[in-house]
């Protein structure tokens, strides 16, 4: 089977990524998991032989699929279609953008497709309902607005700002409370990697939420600071290892980290 999730909103892509591999890790526990790219014919075959080959743990295996628009439309389909129908491997794809001419079959049946496109006007203030529900912050009707004026369509910002006000006061927060939370300036790439190894969770959060906003490529700020924090280094392999394995992406390793403190 295939799941195809796109549109521009990647913390929502995320989530449902999340979600999906959830239940079918509840469905399956000894699912096995790969993280595989189309880009160049060496990962493609290393895609193939992890999909039709067989586990020695478990039947069941879950591919993470990148880069399928650097593969000529007509090979990508001959590749993903035999994934379409068969019950012992699920196939997720995730990208930004509707599939190119000739893979549109992705968001047909039988193929699972979802689209996640930037939020605004009453979707985003129920996304933001939602958002401090799960992180159980309690927000006034103002101050739920003064989020979707501050941050829109940059659903990673609003994600990390609830989280940050969960995280020092899940009571009640109106309007003005948020505002006084203030938002960085925009300032250096190099002093806001500084401020991610800082001691204050709080400028920590919002130097996150920052570059998220900025759309600074998470896996290079990972593997910056992964050279440039020594002491750390043991938790950075250890991220590493969860993030070749397809059990954690870039931007969760990030949101860890800082969350750890």
């Amino acid at each position: 089977m295939i799941f195809f999730l796109y549109g521009a909103d990647g913390y929502r892509r995320l989530k449902r990524k999340q979600a999906i591999t959830a239940e079918l890790k509840k469905k399956y526990p000894d699912l096995v998991i790969g993280k595989f790219s189309l880009e160049n014919e060496e990962s493609i075959r290393s895609f193939l032989d992890f999909a039709k080959g067989q586990s020695l743990f478990s039947g069941k295996r879950l591919c993470f699929l990148e880069d399928i628009d650097m593969c000529p439309a007509k090979e990508t389909k001959e590749l993903l279609f035999q994934f379409l129908e068969p019950k012992d491997v699920a196939v997720i794809v995730a990208d930004q953008t509707k599939p190119a001419k000739g893979v549109e079959f992705l968001t047909k049946n039988p193929a699972h497709a979802e689209e996640f496109g930037e939020l605004s006007g009453p979707q985003l203030l129920s996304f933001i309902k939602v958002l401090a529900k799960e992180r159980g912050a309690r927000l006034s009707p103002g101050a739920e607005r003064k989020l979707a004026a501050l941050y829109g369509k940059d659903t990673w910002g609003l994600a990390t700002e609830i989280e940050k006000i969960a995280s020092f006061d899940p009571k009640l927060a109106d309007e003005g409370r948020v505002e006084g939370l203030g938002v960085l300036p925009e300032g250096d790439y190099w002093p806001m990697l500084n401020s991610l190894k800082g001691r204050d969770i709080s400028m920590r959060l919002q130097t996150l939420s920052m570059l998220s906003a900025r759309r600074e490529d998470p896996a290079k700020t990972f593997n910056i600071l992964a050279a440039a924090t020594k002491p750390q280094a043991a938790r950075f392999a250890e991220y590493d290892v969860l993030i070749k394995s397809g059990k954690m992406d870039y931007p969760e390793a990030l949101l860890d980290f800082v969350l750890a403190g």
